[in-house]
């Protein structure tokens, strides 16, 4: 099973639809078990679609997203 880490590191994989089936199934498997994965899933999900209805697209370059990305999953929140 995965762990809360690697869930992190593979949603957003999962959720825009380039997760093979074996990663799926953990995913599902560990969010069915881990109350706090299953709220970063929904909270990940809503942005996302926030952003697809929003229509518009990040101005920054790939390296600030990933710093972004970075600095939010090392967060203590």
């Amino acid at each position: 099973m995965q762990t809360c880490k690697e869930l992190v590191a593979s949603a957003g994989d999962h959720l825009i639809g380039s997760a093979s089936l074996s990663q799926k199934w953990h995913f599902y498997l560990h969010i069915f078990i881990c109350k706090h994965c299953r709220r970063y899933a929904q909270q990940l999900k809503l942005t996302l679609n926030m952003v697809k209805q929003s229509g518009s697209s990040p101005s920054c370059s790939a390296e600030d997203i990933d710093d972004i990305v970075t600095r939010l999953k090392n967060s203590k929140i």
